[in-house]
């Protein structure tokens, strides 16, 4: 009985993903580089208190380790930190490329070989969600040893140079156990801003920490926006999408369709904001609607805060990817409560009106599918006397009337290598923006989609082929779509929140083959 007592389960891994972008295996993106950090997860894998290594590194750490083999050679990894549930360790750059297997051993007892793809360069943007979305780790170059980390309350300027934290860049020259090797790697690097192209003047490893990289670019001219998409291709590999912040000024943006300058500098003094937003969507696909509407209050920090879960906070020609499992997304926004707005929200379109329920687990959240109920027009969200810590609020938004898609058939398959054009006519210029999306479904309960941010007046809107080459090739369940959203927001006040803001879309979608 003794000795059965000191036995345990042998590791099981379940995913093997590079430590900052986390894009599972299921994506056409989600190579592991070799040299850089990356992430294993599952069962028994280390050490039940957490272990955490200082240079020089070893291939040992809490009695783990970590092998990966390819083509009749194998390299041991070393590791930076180890615990039960989760490893990091570094990709040696001498690890050969192709498809290979990890293996983790702990106290003698070995994992199943798990598969992974070791690639020469795929880059991964550290996020502040740490889960590879939102707001990208990266410092604003101020001048000197000034590199305050970009954020909403510091915002990047046009020209500025900013330097995105990472990993994956590709192999180093020498072994970095021993410590961080910094230099140039000089390796085929592109960073898109906005849709837009930026002039990158550094791209290696950094100074601070091995494996770990930083790619430094300037901001483009015409790149400005709370929430400015920022991806890198390297190695023909797209990154991770993640955001940072640009202001012509430098002082704290200011979102049309979330918090305001004003908001944000009371978010810097108070560390803290509640805030609400109420969507409603009516989307079409053919003669069926699924419309559908949500409200979420809640309480965010400064550190990594943002409120822009639609593609209207896109500045207009720019395109983000996301995906997500089984139907669970990495929050963008570090919410520290939901917020208890009541049990009677509704959404009212004439004389007619419908519960919006609180989502189970999701403190704050209140949703509906709507079927066939919004109309173009007013539509109006209240909550009836509040709940205890968001009182009563009332507001009124316009569903859009929507525009005509006048190329659907042609793009029913899309060519994953190849840029994708979409038309349309109709909308206002004035009032709302273009979106054109799409999703795919993959293997493992993994769905992956893009949306992107246009101009009305242009009547067209052409998807960059380094963001479509991001999806993965899927079946005729993919679905393409475009439509038009509030340009700005509705804004309403309720005691027990900083601001509100609420906005309406109206879309359309059919079925689209992604190969």
């Amino acid at each position: 009985m003794l000795a059965a007592a000191t036995l345990h389960a042998a590791p099981a891994i379940v995913s093997a993903v590079n430590a900052a972008s986390h894009l599972p295996a299921e994506l056409p993106n989600s190579g592991i580089a070799r040299g850089s950090l990356f992430t294993i997860e599952g069962l028994e894998l280390g050490p039940s208190q957490p272990a955490h290594a200082e240079p020089p590194l070893s291939v040992s750490l809490g009695g783990t380790s970590v092998r990966v083999a390819s083509g009749g050679a194998s390299v041991d990894c070393w590791l930076t930190y180890a615990a039960a549930g989760q490893l990091t360790a570094i990709l040696p750059s001498a690890a050969p490329v192709g498809e290979a297997k990890v293996v983790v051993t702990r106290d003698g007892e070995s994992s199943p070989p798990f598969d992974i793809l070791v690639v020469e360069s795929a880059f991964g943007i550290f996020t502040r969600n740490q889960a590879g979305s939102g707001p990208a780790v990266a410092q604003n170059a101020e001048g000197g040893a000034n590199l305050p980390f970009n954020a909403l309350t510091q915002p990047a300027r046009p020209g500025q140079t900013v330097t995105l934290w990472g990993t994956g860049l590709g192999p180093a020259a020498r072994d970095e156990a021993s410590g961080p090797l910094p230099g140039d790697l000089a390796s085929s690097v592109e960073v898109f801003v906005g849709g837009l192209p930026a002039a990158v003047s550094y791209r290696g490893r950094s100074n601070c920490c091995a494996g770990v990289d930083h790619v430094s670019f300037a901001i483009p001219a015409g790149a400005v926006g709370c929430h400015v998409p920022v991806a890198i291709r390297s190695g023909g590999s797209v990154s991770n999408f993640a955001t940072i912040s640009i202001d012509e000024t430098g002082r704290s943006c200011s979102d049309p369709n979330g918090a305001s300058a004003d908001d944000l500098d009371f978010l810097r003094a108070s560390g803290s904001l509640a805030f609400g937003l109420v969507e409603a969507t009516r989307l079409s696909f053919g003669a069926v609607f699924a419309d559908f509407a949500e409200a979420l209050f809640a309480r965010g920090s400064v550190d990594g805060w943002t409120a822009a879960p639609s593609a209207r906070s896109l500045p207009p020609g720019s395109c983000s990817v996301r995906w997500e499992r089984n139907g669970s997304a990495a929050a963008d926004a570090r919410v520290d409560d939901g917020l208890d707005a009541g049990s009677s929200v509704s959404v009212t379109v004439g004389s007619n009106s419908r519960p919006l329920l609180a989502r189970f687990g999701a403190p704050g959240l209140y949703t509906a599918d709507l079927n066939r109920f919004l109309e173009p027009g007013p539509v109006t969200v209240d909550n009836a006397g509040g709940g205890a810590q968001v009182k009563g609020f009332r507001v009124t938004v316009n569903v859009p009337a929507g525009i005509q898609w006048t190329n659907a058939d042609a793009v029913a398959v899309v060519a994953r290598d190849r840029e994708l054009t979409v038309t349309w006519t109709g909308g206002s210029a004035e009032r709302e923006t273009a979106v054109v999306y799409g999703v795919v479904p993959a293997r493992g309960g993994i769905t992956a989609g893009f949306s992107c941010a246009a101009p009305v007046a242009d009547g067209r809107f052409t998807v960059p082929e380094w963001v479509v080459s991001a999806l993965p090739p899927g079946a005729s369940a993919g679905v393409l779509g475009v439509g038009v959203a509030n340009s700005s927001a509705v804004r309403f006040n309720a005691d027990g929140i900083r601001f509100g803001a609420a906005a309406a879309s109206n879309l359309s979608a059919r079925n689209a083959t992604y190969r």
